[in-house]
């Protein structure tokens, strides 16, 4: 005979109440350098102070190589100002997110005349923001920093280019002269004798590859030498595996009797 099971009544839950989230407050940043003491970047003695400097809208063209034209170009005399005593290079990992983006160097004169120009500033925004004349002036310290490193990397990249051109050309004919240079070199060293600055320009590639491959060759030397055991260790392992064993000394005292 089956016997129905008894259903036991599932008392009431009580009802979800929403947990709310902590908010969090935002900590305050101090500023390490008050805005009111930004500066100007320097005005090099051949420029005009009040001429602003212009970033190329157009890439630069490096010089062409000799095969196309016969001549290399020589580096242009760029007067650039000395580094201020005592600098010290900030630490950029401190100022994360200080860079400009594209959208705001574009925006950012437009901003400046809109604020310097603007006669109801405190009327919009009220007391508590910056001045509008403070603002205007740091952002136009800002932007021509920008301008200046944005001119200077469009002219490394120049620099550099002409750079490598020239260097080929050079390496190209030094690696000519080279061949002739050591021949001469063996059969009659008084030739090479007024060439010592030379001498030494042309040795310096093989003087680091001669160097390079002795370095190899000690840390080679050195990692052979931690695998091998220590002669002396080795010959005591010899000696105790191949040395005699000692007679048993026979008992001492008088025969039983």
């Amino acid at each position: 005979m089956r016997v129905a099971k008894k259903k036991v009544p599932v008392p009431p839950q009580p009802p979800k109440v929403p947990i709310k989230k902590p908010i969090k407050t935002p900590i305050p940043v101090a500023l390490p350098t008050p805005l009111t003491s930004l500066t100007s970047p320097p005005v090099s003695a051949s420029a005009s102070a009040s001429a602003p400097t212009t970033v190329p809208t157009a890439p630069l063209t490096p010089a062409s190589p000799a095969g196309a034209t016969g001549a290399l170009s020589a580096a242009p005399e760029v007067p650039l100002p000395a580094l201020p005593s005592g600098f010290v290079p900030v630490i950029f990992k401190q100022y994360l997110g200080a860079h400009p983006k594209s959208g705001q160097i574009t925006a950012v004169p437009g901003a400046i005349a809109e604020l310097e120009s603007s006669t109801s500033y405190v009327q919009a925004f009220g007391g508590g923001v910056p001045p509008a004349s403070r603002l205007a002036g740091d952002l136009s310290i800002a932007a021509s920093w920008t301008t200046l490193r944005m001119s200077l990397e469009a002219f490394l990249v120049y620099a550099k280019s002409n750079e490598v051109i020239a260097w080929k050309e050079a390496f190209t004919e030094l690696d000519e002269l080279n061949a002739v240079f050591q021949v001469v070199a063996k059969q009659n060293p008084q030739l090479v004798a007024g060439f010592p600055a030379t001498k030494r320009l042309l040795g310096v590639t093989k003087a680091i590859s001669e160097a390079g491959a002795a370095t190899k060759a000690r840390k080679a030397k050195a990692s052979t030498a931690k695998t091998a055991p220590a002669p002396a260790a080795a010959a005591a392992t010899t000696a105790s595996t191949t040395s005699p064993t000692a007679p048993t000394s026979a008992p001492t005292g008088g025969a039983a009797h």
